[in-house]
Protein backbone atom coordinates (compact mmCIF):
# COMPACT_ATOMS: atom_id res chain seq x y z
CA UNK A 1 0.00 0.00 0.00
CA UNK A 2 1.29 3.50 -0.62
CA UNK A 3 0.05 5.83 1.92
CA UNK A 4 2.27 8.26 0.39
CA UNK A 5 -0.10 9.11 -2.73
CA UNK A 6 -3.13 9.50 -0.48
CA UNK A 7 -1.10 11.66 2.21
CA UNK A 8 0.45 13.70 -0.92
CA UNK A 9 -3.14 13.78 -2.53
CA UNK A 10 -4.76 14.85 0.79
CA UNK A 11 -2.36 17.88 0.24
CA UNK A 12 -3.24 18.85 -3.13
CA UNK A 13 -6.85 18.45 -2.60
CA UNK A 14 -6.58 20.90 -0.22
CA UNK A 15 -4.70 23.58 -1.96
CA UNK A 16 -7.13 23.18 -4.72
CA UNK A 17 -6.92 24.20 -8.97
CA UNK A 18 -8.41 26.81 -10.78
CA UNK A 19 -9.29 25.98 -14.37
CA UNK A 20 -9.07 21.93 -13.77
CA UNK A 21 -10.01 18.89 -15.86
CA UNK A 22 -11.43 15.86 -14.82
CA UNK A 23 -8.80 13.34 -15.34
CA UNK A 24 -11.03 10.39 -13.58
CA UNK A 25 -14.27 9.50 -12.36
CA UNK A 26 -15.23 7.02 -9.33
CA UNK A 27 -18.56 5.49 -8.72
CA UNK A 28 -19.92 3.21 -5.80
CA UNK A 29 -22.79 1.47 -7.01
CA UNK A 30 -24.92 -0.29 -4.00
CA UNK A 31 -26.71 -2.90 -5.74
CA UNK A 32 -28.26 -6.41 -5.05
CA UNK A 33 -26.43 -9.08 -4.90
CA UNK A 34 -22.98 -7.01 -5.45
CA UNK A 35 -21.75 -3.23 -4.84
CA UNK A 36 -19.66 -2.32 -7.78
CA UNK A 37 -16.85 0.42 -8.31
CA UNK A 38 -16.31 2.03 -11.66
CA UNK A 39 -13.09 3.94 -12.15
CA UNK A 40 -13.22 5.84 -15.36
CA UNK A 41 -10.61 7.59 -17.11
CA UNK A 42 -11.99 10.44 -18.63
CA UNK A 43 -9.38 12.81 -19.81
CA UNK A 44 -10.40 14.85 -22.47
CA UNK A 45 -6.98 14.59 -24.44
CA UNK A 46 -5.55 11.17 -25.72
CA UNK A 47 -2.17 10.10 -23.93
CA UNK A 48 -3.71 10.66 -20.48
CA UNK A 49 -2.63 7.53 -18.49
CA UNK A 50 -3.61 6.64 -14.48
CA UNK A 51 -0.47 4.99 -12.98
CA UNK A 52 -2.12 4.17 -10.13
CA UNK A 53 -5.84 4.61 -7.81
CA UNK A 54 -6.48 4.28 -4.63
CA UNK A 55 -9.62 4.89 -2.30
CA UNK A 56 -9.17 5.45 1.54
CA UNK A 57 -12.18 4.59 3.40
CA UNK A 58 -11.65 6.36 6.67
CA UNK A 59 -12.69 10.11 5.75
CA UNK A 60 -15.70 8.90 5.17
CA UNK A 61 -19.05 10.27 6.69
CA UNK A 62 -20.19 6.72 7.96
CA UNK A 63 -17.31 3.79 9.89
CA UNK A 64 -17.43 2.20 6.68
CA UNK A 65 -14.93 -0.49 5.53
CA UNK A 66 -14.60 -3.20 2.13
CA UNK A 67 -15.65 -6.80 2.96
CA UNK A 68 -14.11 -8.33 0.46
CA UNK A 69 -14.48 -12.13 2.33
CA UNK A 70 -17.28 -13.96 3.99
CA UNK A 71 -17.13 -13.65 8.04
CA UNK A 72 -14.98 -11.72 9.39
CA UNK A 73 -16.10 -7.85 10.88
CA UNK A 74 -18.56 -7.32 8.12
CA UNK A 75 -22.47 -8.54 7.22
CA UNK A 76 -21.59 -12.37 5.80
CA UNK A 77 -22.90 -12.30 2.50
CA UNK A 78 -20.63 -14.98 0.20
CA UNK A 79 -21.99 -13.34 -2.88
CA UNK A 80 -20.00 -10.15 -2.51
CA UNK A 81 -16.57 -11.41 -3.05
CA UNK A 82 -14.01 -9.47 -4.46
CA UNK A 83 -14.03 -10.00 -8.20
CA UNK A 84 -13.42 -7.66 -11.27
CA UNK A 85 -16.41 -7.25 -13.79
CA UNK A 86 -14.58 -5.48 -16.69
CA UNK A 87 -10.62 -4.53 -17.31
CA UNK A 88 -8.90 -6.63 -14.22
CA UNK A 89 -6.35 -6.68 -17.40
CA UNK A 90 -5.04 -3.55 -16.42
CA UNK A 91 -4.48 -3.86 -12.93
CA UNK A 92 -0.62 -5.21 -12.55
CA UNK A 93 -0.42 -4.94 -8.49
CA UNK A 94 -2.98 -4.24 -5.69
CA UNK A 95 -2.76 -4.08 -2.21
CA UNK A 96 -3.60 -6.97 -0.28
CA UNK A 97 -7.46 -6.08 0.69
CA UNK A 98 -8.02 -6.61 4.08
CA UNK A 99 -11.45 -8.16 5.32
CA UNK A 100 -12.43 -4.98 7.56
CA UNK A 101 -9.66 -2.61 5.91
CA UNK A 102 -10.27 1.05 4.58
CA UNK A 103 -7.77 1.37 2.22
CA UNK A 104 -7.57 -0.02 -1.37
CA UNK A 105 -4.61 0.32 -3.79
CA UNK A 106 -4.44 -0.37 -7.68
CA UNK A 107 -1.35 0.06 -9.65
CA UNK A 108 -2.62 0.06 -13.32
CA UNK A 109 -0.90 -0.55 -17.32
CA UNK A 110 -1.91 1.03 -20.01
CA UNK A 111 -4.94 2.48 -18.59
CA UNK A 112 -5.49 5.42 -21.19
CA UNK A 113 -8.25 7.10 -21.95
CA UNK A 114 -11.52 6.14 -22.34
CA UNK A 115 -10.20 3.18 -20.11
CA UNK A 116 -13.20 1.55 -17.53
CA UNK A 117 -12.17 -0.71 -14.24
CA UNK A 118 -15.12 -2.38 -12.70
CA UNK A 119 -15.06 -4.54 -9.77
CA UNK A 120 -17.36 -5.74 -7.13
CA UNK A 121 -16.44 -5.03 -3.30
CA UNK A 122 -18.66 -5.19 -0.97
CA UNK A 123 -18.60 -2.41 1.10
CA UNK A 124 -20.20 -2.42 5.24
CA UNK A 125 -20.75 -0.07 8.07
CA UNK A 126 -19.02 -0.52 10.89
CA UNK A 127 -22.37 0.64 12.97
CA UNK A 128 -24.32 -2.35 11.08
CA UNK A 129 -21.52 -5.03 11.68
CA UNK A 130 -23.09 -7.08 14.53
CA UNK A 131 -25.09 -10.56 14.52
CA UNK A 132 -27.85 -10.74 12.29
CA UNK A 133 -27.64 -7.02 11.44
CA UNK A 134 -27.07 -5.87 7.40
CA UNK A 135 -27.58 -2.26 6.37
CA UNK A 136 -26.76 -1.27 2.90
CA UNK A 137 -24.23 1.01 2.55
CA UNK A 138 -25.11 3.90 0.50
CA UNK A 139 -24.01 6.88 -1.50
CA UNK A 140 -24.44 9.12 1.49
CA UNK A 141 -22.05 6.62 3.96
CA UNK A 142 -18.73 7.40 1.43
CA UNK A 143 -19.29 10.75 1.38
CA UNK A 144 -15.52 12.10 1.97
CA UNK A 145 -13.97 9.05 1.05
CA UNK A 146 -10.56 10.26 -0.73
CA UNK A 147 -9.83 8.82 -4.06
CA UNK A 148 -6.77 9.47 -5.66
CA UNK A 149 -4.56 8.75 -8.90
CA UNK A 150 -0.89 9.13 -9.69
CA UNK A 151 -1.41 10.58 -13.48
CA UNK A 152 0.76 10.80 -16.54
CA UNK A 153 0.17 12.95 -19.56
CA UNK A 154 1.62 12.77 -23.15
CA UNK A 155 4.79 14.86 -21.96
CA UNK A 156 5.62 12.33 -19.90
CA UNK A 157 4.56 14.07 -16.40
CA UNK A 158 3.42 12.42 -13.07
CA UNK A 159 1.14 14.19 -10.87
CA UNK A 160 -0.52 12.68 -7.70
CA UNK A 161 -4.04 14.10 -7.38
CA UNK A 162 -7.32 13.59 -5.50
CA UNK A 163 -10.81 14.27 -4.92
CA UNK A 164 -13.82 13.03 -2.49
CA UNK A 165 -16.53 10.83 -2.98
CA UNK A 166 -19.90 12.79 -2.51
CA UNK A 167 -23.29 11.99 -1.17
CA UNK A 168 -24.06 10.39 -4.10
CA UNK A 169 -20.95 7.98 -3.94
CA UNK A 170 -19.05 9.51 -7.58
CA UNK A 171 -16.24 11.97 -7.44
CA UNK A 172 -13.78 12.26 -10.10
CA UNK A 173 -9.95 13.18 -9.89
CA UNK A 174 -8.91 16.36 -11.57
CA UNK A 175 -5.34 17.85 -13.04
CA UNK A 176 -5.32 21.63 -14.05
CA UNK A 177 -4.46 21.54 -17.65
CA UNK A 178 -3.23 18.04 -18.38
CA UNK A 179 -3.71 18.33 -21.88
CA UNK A 180 -1.47 21.92 -22.21
CA UNK A 181 1.84 21.39 -23.48
CA UNK A 182 4.30 23.18 -21.92
CA UNK A 183 6.45 23.67 -24.79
Amino acid sequence: MRKPLIAASVLIMATGAAWAENVATFAFIEADPADRFVIKNVAPCPDVRLLEVSMDLSRAAARVFFDPEPGGPGYDDSRQQFEYLEGGNYVTEITRLEDGGTALTMKLQDFGTGSILQFVLDVDDAGAAVEGAAEDVIGPALEGAVIAALIVNAQGEERAEAGALDARGTGSVSWEAVCEDPG
